[in-house]
């Protein structure tokens, strides 16, 4: 998380690779994102920026997906935006529905020119935003069946139904994932951000 007088920004990243080969970019990321989203720079141009720096000093076997969530704290405003990453899902409590807001682009530094765009998007009271990375949605079980983007989004669905808190919503879908999961280790990063509007 990252905070200033009005505002705060929460960021999930995957990078590419396994070890080394990804803590590296990591943490040339990590760097990177610190000093810019603390500059005087646009927020609108925050990504384009983060593209082409991460572009210009990681592998070009090497790109990051990310999904970054901006609060204004005062206007009670929130916007999206995402970098490869799976969809951000929004669960609405008055319909207890659960919405993919969907955000197109390509991966950090997987191209030297992309576009990226900011999405607002309105809460309400009792909303969810939930972020996560793809090895959440990529498991599959003993028939090779994967768990997949409905799969996650259902157990997001009854998580915020029974009113469950941030924490309690991630600690159930890692022991939904598990269980389903047939692999002998976790094969990739099972990342997940909830977000509760209050």
């Amino acid at each position: 998380f990252f905070d200033d007088a009005t505002a705060r920004s929460c960021v999930l990243a995957d990078v590419t690779g396994h070890g080394m080969s990804a803590a590296v970019p990591a943490m040339v990321f990590d760097g990177i994102i610190h000093t810019e989203i603390t500059s005087a720079h646009s927020q609108e141009s925050l990504f384009d920026r983060l593209n082409s720096l991460l572009y210009s000093r990681v592998n070009r076997r090497t790109f990051i997906c990310c999904s970054m969530v901006s609060i204004d704290c005062e206007a009670r405003s929130i916007r999206l935006i995402n970098a490869g990453l799976p969809y951000p899902l929004h669960y609405k409590a008055k319909t207890d529905t659960v919405e993919e807001i969907a955000l197109d682009a390509f991966p950090l530094a997987l191209r030297e020119s992309s576009q990226y765009t900011w999405y607002s998007v309105a809460v309400e009271p009792g909303d969810r935003l939930v972020l996560c990375s793809d090895g959440l949605i990529e498991i599959e079980d003993s028939t090779d069946t994967m768990f997949g983007f409905k799969g996650f989004a259902d157990v997001i669905q009854n998580a915020c139904s029974n009113n469950l808190s941030p924490q309690e919503i991630i600690d159930h879908t890692y022991e939904v994932v598990a269980a389903y999961d047939s692999a002998p280790e976790q094969m990739d990063d099972q990342t997940m951000i909830v977000i509760e509007i209050v």
